[in-house]
């Protein structure tokens, strides 16, 4: 029969200690992201002061509830008309060095199909990422028919969505040493698409943007924006 000496259950207990504190597991902390707008603290039917809104009697931009959620407010791009745009561009507040991630729910909808055979209502519509004035990549709706997808600017599809319906999106810019970027999409945290760019700027703004063709509506909530 084993016998414990003296002091043994005090020696086995701070062994088990030991053991445990060796063997946890630490929480990942939530990194903090450098700007962030969840909307929340701006009036229904305005905008918050960190947007440059141009409508140009084309439609609206401001701050509704939720569709999904009246307890919840987002950012609406109303856009009503088949000739022109609305549009809402966010200037980042430091330049970023290395990587820049941004994060946002968007959701796509319309009241009515298009009137050339339903064809790309949503596409051109969504997020563009730019320097200056020139656009470098963007997120966008596409539909065509029954199909409705998220894609990258070149209409490349991200990921099959509907109508009405939120989604998770992430954009990753890594900028190298030699001038190149990859940029990878991200959809409801699955990665979804990897391309590279070559002589890129650097992503400055940020422009929420509909098609200047078609009529659509553009919901974007919880914005985030990370620099390293």
């Amino acid at each position: 029969m084993l016998r414990l000496r003296k002091g043994g259950p005090l020696l086995l207990s701070l062994l088990l200690l030991l053991t445990l504190a060796c063997l946890k597991v630490e929480e990942k902390e939530e990194p903090i992201p450098l700007w962030a707008e969840d909307f929340e603290s701006t009036p229904l039917g305005e905008v918050p002061g960190d947007f440059q809104v141009v409508a140009g009697g084309y439609g609206s931009v401001s701050v509704v509830s939720d569709p999904s959620n009246p307890n919840n407010k987002v950012l609406l791009l109303d856009d009503t008309s088949l000739e022109g745009r609305v549009e809402a561009t966010f200037e980042f507040p430091l330049e970023v060095t290395r990587t820049l991630t941004v994060e946002f729910r968007v959701l796509f909808d319309r009241e009515e199909p298009y009137a050339w055979n339903n064809c790309h209502c949503c596409a051109y519509t969504g997020m563009e990422f730019r320097s200056g004035n020139s656009r470098i990549v963007g997120v966008m709706g596409d539909e065509t028919g029954t199909r409705v997808s998220i894609a990258n600017w070149d209409r490349e599809k991200l990921m099959d969505t509907q109508l009405g319906q939120w989604e998770k999106v992430k954009v990753v810019f890594t900028y190298s040493d030699g001038g190149s970027t990859t940029i990878q999409y991200y959809v409801n945290g699955v990665l979804a698409f990897t391309e590279d760019k070559s002589a890129a700027n650097k992503v400055d703004n940020i422009r929420l943007v509909t098609s200047n063709t078609r009529t659509c509506r553009v919901y974007v909530d919880d914005l985030r924006l990370f620099i390293d």
